[in-house]
Order: C-alpha cells, then structure tokens, then sequence
C-alpha cells in the first residue's frame, strides 16, 4: 500500500528541514566562477568561489512553510543581493552552490545564461530559493 502524505505531514517536513537543527538552517549561498557542472559527487573544492571586490557567502532565510499557488507545501528562501561594491575585479559567474556550516555542499546549479558578468556596482545576482518536502526539491531562481 502507498501512503500519501498529508497537507500537515509536510508543512512540518518543512519547518524540521529549514528550522534550527534542520539540514537546511543556517544555508549559504556561494557563487562559483569556474566552467563547472555540478553533480550529485560534487564537493564544495569542486568550485571556485567568486572574488569580485564585495563578495560573500550569503545565508539563506527562511520564512514560514506555506502553500504555493500549485497546491505544493513550500517554504521560500529569501538570501540577499550578489553586487560587487567596485569594478577592481571582475568576474564571470557560471552558477551557485548551497552549502551548510561545515561547509559542506548540499546542492548546486549552472545558471541557465552563464556565465553572468559581475563587473561593477552596476551588476547584481538576485536569488530566491524554494523547497518542496513532498518531492524533495529545490528550485532557484536569479534575477
């Protein structure tokens, strides 16, 4: 017999996954440079971080679990503005990786466009993320 997993069940699938103590509590968002392909092996070493003048992992935060427009338990991720504060030293960005404190990578991702410019105060790199407990996913998505 298949069990189906309640509204309930996976509201609080979410908060016990982004709350404190949670896999994803306390995430990170770190952008890489290098012509690279997250995989399911890959390590943090795997990517190398961005260095245009400004940058920095960035923490995730999560609000509360809610339900999207789909019907889905979701909870969205908000983590704050990628912008190089000068044009000192550029970089090409090809994607980001989530890591959690240890650091350990928990996922990562090509941006569909990349590589994105991150040249001057005039660039910016907006991402949002969202995890759905019922398929175990995570979608981001950068502005």
């Amino acid at each position: 017999m298949d069990l189906t997993n309640t509204t309930k069940f996976e509201l609080a699938l979410a908060l016990l996954a982004t709350d404190v103590g949670g896999t994803l509590a306390g995430a990170k968002v770190r952008l890489f440079i290098n012509d690279a392909l997250p995989v399911p092996a890959s390590v943090v070493g795997d990517f190398d971080p961005a260095t245009y003048t400004g940058h920095a992992d960035k923490t995730i935060t999560w609000l509360t679990p809610s339900i999207a427009d789909d019907g889905h338990v979701e909870v969205i991720g908000t983590v704050p503005e990628f912008r190089p504060t000068d044009a000192v030293t550029p970089n090409t960005v090809f994607g980001a990786i989530i890591i959690d404190a240890g650091p350990v990578m928990l996922l990562g991702g090509r941006f569909d466009d990349a590589p994105l410019p991150m040249e001057s105060a005039l660039d910016s790199i907006v991402i949002t993320v969202r995890y759905r407990p019922d398929d175990q996913s995570i979608a981001v998505v950068v502005s």
